[in-house]
């Protein structure tokens, strides 16, 4: 057993020494590499140590820059800090005098408001100044121009003056031009009308009926008295007129009847102021009155003087020629425009609530119509 054992023992000693010595280069090998191993991961090592520090080194640098970066911004945070600080004293001192100026801006802005409120009240009062400095200066222009209206009416129908009555007409057309209102140039048309019809006139007839009239009162003492059929001349004795008076009892009418010379005077004097009242007439252009004068000394003419003397024959033709002729030429119609600016002006004196003038105008049918 013991053989067999040794037997047995001794191939796998050797078997064992050839193992050990087989396995020698692969533990050699295996060392190699292990050593190799150790080396590559030492040398990782140094090499990621100094990456490592190279790391560490530049993160230094870093944080060095970074700390004096923070360093300088701590420092520009401080100035901005106070610059800040200044900036709101500067804030609250600007505050303060804007909270002054706007005191200040409320008193100034009163005190405008107070000065606009006086301005607008001095701009109401100037305007109602001037529109009545307007209203007066208008109101002025109405009165001359009815005054030059008035004037001309008169002066053409009660004087005959027709070269004044024109210039005053021309005169107003002149004043009316110069009135701004539009409402009253409604009254350059008949104005004008007025105008044209005061040109187409003829000579007025009044002088010469004047003047014949004046003519007539001159010639009546030369006109011979009208003598009955059976008195005696005039040239006979007084008593025997006494006596032809006394004796002769019959009726007789008022241009038979012998007139003493007290009333023969009394007649001739009683015609004459027929006469000056037809004159009167003539003047104030009372037509009805003029022809009534004249018809009555007419009357009292052919009554009391010799008709079939020459002188009595044209103070007749005289008489019934004055008569028949009208005192003014037809055509003549002022006073339209006089009218019409009455009645413009009262108007507009109701409507702005003021009493229109209650004067009676003068009688334009009278003017109009001597």
């Amino acid at each position: 057993m013991n053989e067999n054992s040794e037997d047995t023992s001794q191939p796998v000693v050797e078997a064992s020494v050839e193992t050990a010595t087989a396995a020698a280069p692969a533990r050699s090998r295996a060392s190699g590499w292990l050593w190799g191993l150790v080396i590559v991961l030492g040398a990782g090592l140094a090499i990621g140590a100094w990456f490592v520090h190279q790391q560490l080194r530049q993160a230094e640098r870093g944080d060095a820059e970074w700390r004096e970066t923070v360093e300088a911004l701590r420092a520009e945070i401080a100035a901005l800090d106070r610059e800040l600080d200044a900036n709101r004293e500067r804030q609250r001192q600007i505050e303060a005098r804007m909270g002054d100026s706007a005191a200040g801006l409320r008193v100034v802005r009163e005190e405008v408001l107070g000065m606009a409120e006086r301005a607008t009240r001095v701009e109401e009062a100037i305007a109602a100044l001037s529109q009545a400095r307007q209203d007066a200066a208008l109101t002025l222009r109405l009165d001359d121009l009815e005054l030059l209206l008035q004037q001309a009416q008169l002066r053409s129908n009660l004087l005959a003056d027709h070269a004044a009555a024109e210039r005053a007409l021309a005169h107003a057309a002149a004043l009316l031009a110069q009135i701004d209102d539009p409402a009253y140039s409604v009254l350059r048309v008949p104005l004008e009308q007025e105008r044209a019809a005061l040109a187409e006139l003829g000579p007025d007839p009044r002088p010469s009926l004047r003047q014949q009239v004046s003519g007539l009162i001159d010639i009546l003492p030369g006109l011979a008295w009208q003598q009955p059929a059976d008195a005696l001349p005039e040239d006979a004795p007084a008593v025997l007129k006494l006596f032809d008076r006394l004796v002769k009892v019959r009726r007789v009418s008022d241009s038979q009847m012998a007139l003493s010379p007290l009333e023969r005077a009394s007649r001739r004097a009683s015609i004459e102021l027929t006469l000056a009242l037809a004159l009167a007439a003539l003047e104030t252009g009372d037509e009805a009155a003029w022809k009534h004068h004249l018809k009555r000394a007419r009357e009292d003419i052919v009554l009391l003087f010799d008709p079939s003397a020459s002188a009595v024959t044209a103070a007749v033709q005289i008489l019934d020629e004055a008569i028949r002729q009208p005192l003014r030429p037809d055509g003549q119609a002022l006073g339209t425009t006089l009218r019409e600016l009455r009645a413009m002006r009262a108007t507009r004196a109701v409507g702005a609530g003021a009493l229109p003038n209650l004067e009676p105008a003068p009688q334009a049918e009278a003017v109009e119509r001597p």
